[in-house]
C-alpha cells in the first residue's frame, strides 16, 4: 500500500527567493526559506523550512515575493542527502506544488 505525502503550511519568507535553472533541462527553479510558527500554550515553536518550486510557479515567486511575505504553501516533503567535506548531511525540503501569496508585500520595483 502506498503512502500519502502532503504538507500545507502558512509561513513568512526569511530571505529573498533565489531563482536559477535546473542543470538537466533548464527549467526555472526557485528556492526560499520560510519561518512557520505554531502557537503553543507555554511558548511558540518556530520552524525554519527550505522550500523549492519549479516552472512558472518559480518565476512568479521570484518576481513577486520578498523578505517577510506571508505565503500558503501546498506541496510534499522530500529528503535530500549529500556529502560536504567528507561528512554526510541531510535535510527535509518542501517541494511546493502551489504557493499562494497571502499579503500585498511585493519586491521593491516589482
Amino acid at each position: 500500500m502506498g503512502g500519502f505525502n502532503r504538507i500545507t503550511l502558512t509561513a513568512n519568507l526569511t530571505g529573498e527567493p533565489v531563482i536559477k535553472e535546473t542543470t538537466t533541462d533548464g527549467r526555472p527553479v526557485c528556492t526560499m526559506r520560510v519561518a512557520a510558527t505554531t502557537r503553543l500554550r507555554d511558548a511558540d515553536e518556530t520552524l525554519f523550512i527550505d522550500v523549492v518550486t519549479f516552472g512558472q510557479q518559480a518565476e512568479s515567486c521570484a518576481a513577486n515575493l520578498a523578505v517577510g511575505s506571508w505565503v500558503l504553501i501546498d506541496g510534499r516533503l522530500r529528503f535530500d542527502e549529500w556529502e560536504k567535506d567528507g561528512e554526510r548531511r541531510n535535510k527535509y525540503v518542501v517541494v511546493a506544488r502551489r504557493v499562494m501569496f497571502l499579503d500585498g508585500k511585493k519586491k521593491k520595483g516589482g
